[in-house]
């Protein structure tokens, strides 16, 4: 079976690249990681959030 969306984000982001749990909570509230798919309304609320 193939990998869920965000499966593995804590083992690579973590284990492999370093980040510590608090980077990675940080990360996944910020939405910049996690494990849903985000739809178009939200990506383009997400971009105009981030401009200011």
């Amino acid at each position: 079976m193939p990998p869920t969306l965000g499966e593995h984000n804590r083992a690579i982001l973590g284990g492999m690249l370093g980040l510590s749990d608090a980077e990675l909570d940080e990360l996944s509230r910020e939405g910049i990681i996690g494990t849903e798919m985000l739809m178009e309304e939200q990506l383009v609320k997400e971009k105009k959030r981030a401009a200011g």
